[in-house]
């Protein structure tokens, strides 16, 4: 279903993306990295939006002689720079455009499509519980007449204790 979407399509309609890896080190410190993740779309309620319930989960054996492999998955968001052994996380992401504008901005901008993503996650790092939440709210917009769009926005969120904020 990614294939035959639509353009005014953020997501797919249905569908579910699943990817598993499996990482070894040979040697006398053996070290091994275990990620799946998954993604599951479901239709909402509007047209053209989408309900994304993600699962993810890490497990990284580390020797402290040992080779030490990068993380696999994407950790909730506003979590940076941790390393767990044991990962376990979840999350639901509402996908929504709000408008197809089609406005164009002096000779430079094309913005095609403005939409938010109200979001909520739950992880485990090392059975230390994060949650965090928020929206993301996102531009498509083409630069100077070049027909492949980029997409910019800014995240707002709150996470375990603290908020963040940052553009993507």
């Amino acid at each position: 279903h990614q294939h035959a979407q639509a353009n005014n399509d953020i997501t797919p309609r249905k569908g579910l993306s699943v990817n598993f890896a499996q990482y070894v080190t040979l040697g006398n410190n053996a070290t091994n990295n275990t990620s799946l993740s998954s993604k599951l779309y479901l239709p909402f309620f509007f047209r053209n939006s989408t309900t994304e319930l993600n699962f993810n989960y890490q497990y990284n054996n580390r020797n402290v002689n040992g080779y030490e492999f990068a993380n696999q998955i994407d950790f909730i968001k506003g979590i940076k720079n941790q390393f767990p052994t044991e990962y376990y996380g979840g999350g639901l992401t509402f996908n929504l455009p709000l408008f197809y504008p089609d406005w164009i901005i002096g000779p430079v901008f094309y913005v095609k499509r403005v939409s938010i993503k109200p979001f909520y996650e739950i992880a485990s790092f090392d059975k230390q519980i994060h949650q965090s939440f928020g929206n993301d709210f996102s531009f498509n917009l083409c630069v100077f007449g070049i027909k492949l769009p980029i997409e910019i926005g800014l995240r707002c969120g709150y996470k375990s204790h603290s908020y963040f904020a940052y553009c993507f």
